[in-house]
């Protein structure tokens, strides 16, 4: 509940993205696709979450942070395929500058979490 805002945000910017790229798609004369592995990845994220949800805040960041991870590494790696257009490249890149924010906004956040828990030796029993 306490992150209900902005995982909210975070689901209405990756949406923007995917349209966005589905434009630039249809824009080129293409048709989007949506690739399974990318699909079946966000569908293990999300039963991960929901797991976690069930144990504490910070298996919750964690998992949307790995998610984040990935999601981050396959815009890298599209950046730097040089067989695309300057325009589509373009695309990618706005893309990745949001898809980059909230990664990093997500690794903060388990960071910050990691930090707390350190830092209270109630939650730590070690």
């Amino acid at each position: 509940p306490n992150y209900r805002s902005l995982f909210e945000a975070r689901s209405f910017e990756r949406k923007q993205v995917a349209a966005d790229l589905q434009g630039t798609v249809r824009n080129l004369g293409g048709e989007p696709e949506d690739d399974g592995t990318v699909l079946a990845k966000a569908h293990r994220a999300f039963l991960d979450v929901k797991h976690a949800l069930l144990r504490d805040e910070q298996a919750v960041v964690n998992s949307v942070e790995n998610g984040e991870d990935f999601i981050k590494a396959r815009f890298e790696k599209a950046l730097e395929d040089s067989d695309v257009s300057a325009t589509t490249r373009e695309t990618i890149r706005r893309a990745y500058a949001t898809v980059k924010d909230g990664h990093d906004q997500m690794r903060d956040l388990k960071h910050s979490l990691e930090g707390q828990k350190d830092a209270d030796p109630g939650l730590n029993p070690n």
